[in-house]
């Protein structure tokens, strides 16, 4: 805090030494982490995440820029793909977003602020500008079942209910079987698909990709690309909370049985250009079992 408050520093020196902090961390001690969300509480900064979104084009970990929200004591995660309401950068978006919901500043008296809208209203803004809303924590005082036997179920279904797919969130798999089970029950009262995933929710560099408390993380089978986490709502089986796929513990075990990548030689008298065969090495992908074509 002392380095990034120092105004000798010039603002996008000091974001972009934060980033590349950020992410050299990440990429010694958590290579295999594919994609992190940021977001900051009711909080918009001047340029910050632009800077960690720029500099994550260069590196194997991407991120999903958002904010997090509080309305009625509930938690919300809100993502986009791009900025919003058409903005050139997310720090604009964001802070057009926030003030849309009634957040104008980020603390009053020193408490966070929180949004004026219901929870319902900020689905449909967020839907509107083609975004993700997660509801973290979901089972704890700030999320939305807060422990779940003292929530108000018919407010709880207005919200649940908004979208046909609802995005959930809990510390650890554990937590996700017990709100599933506990939404399986009610069938008269969700009537919506929910989709649930784990995070770390960190706040400092070593807690950052951590799995939960019995070594599960979040794998969803696609690109490291907002649309992967969108296509969810279609095809919810891609997500799935573990230590490890099945697939990648096959592949493991089985090394010697996959190709990685094949060098095309100059192939003659084909209807494309012959460049595009010259010494051209093609990379398998792990999963990979056909080429179909020239």
């Amino acid at each position: 805090k002392e380095y990034f408050n120092d105004s000798s520093v010039s603002t996008k020196e000091r974001y972009t030494n934060y980033a590349a902090n950020l992410f050299a961390y990440v990429n010694t001690f958590r290579p295999n982490l594919g994609v992190m969300g940021f977001t900051d509480h009711n909080y918009y900064n001047d340029g910050l995440i632009d800077v960690i979104y720029d500099y994550s084009n260069k590196t194997s970990c991407k991120i999903l820029c958002g904010v997090e929200i509080n309305s009625s004591g509930i938690h919300i995660l809100v993502f986009f793909e791009k900025p919003p309401f058409a903005k050139t950068n997310f720090s604009d978006g964001i802070k057009t977003f926030l003030s849309h919901i009634g957040v104008q500043a980020t603390k009053t008296s020193n408490v966070l602020s929180i949004s004026d809208k219901s929870p319902t209203d900020i689905l449909q803004i967020v839907n509107d500008q083609n975004g993700i809303c997660i509801f973290p924590h979901c089972n704890t005082d700030n999320g939305l079942f807060q422990e779940r036997g003292q929530t108000d179920t018919t407010y709880l279904a207005q919200v649940y209910n908004k979208n046909d797919v609802i995005f959930l969130q809990t510390a650890n798999k554990e937590s996700a079987i017990i709100v599933k089970n506990f939404i399986i029950e009610r069938p008269d009262l969700f009537k919506s698909k929910c989709i649930f995933t784990t995070a770390s929710d960190s706040r400092c560099l070593k807690d950052i990709g951590k799995s939960d408390n019995q070594e599960n993380y979040t794998w969803i089978k696609g690109d490291p690309i907002f649309n992967t986490l969108k296509y969810l709502e279609i095809e919810d089986k891609r997500l799935d909370l573990c230590d490890e796929p099945n697939l990648l513990k096959r592949l493991r075990n089985h090394k010697t049985k996959f190709i990685s990548s094949l060098m095309v030689n100059r192939v003659e008298n084909v209807s494309l250009d012959d460049i595009w065969f010259d010494n051209f090495n093609l990379e398998f992908n792990s999963s990979l079992v056909a080429i179909i074509g020239n």
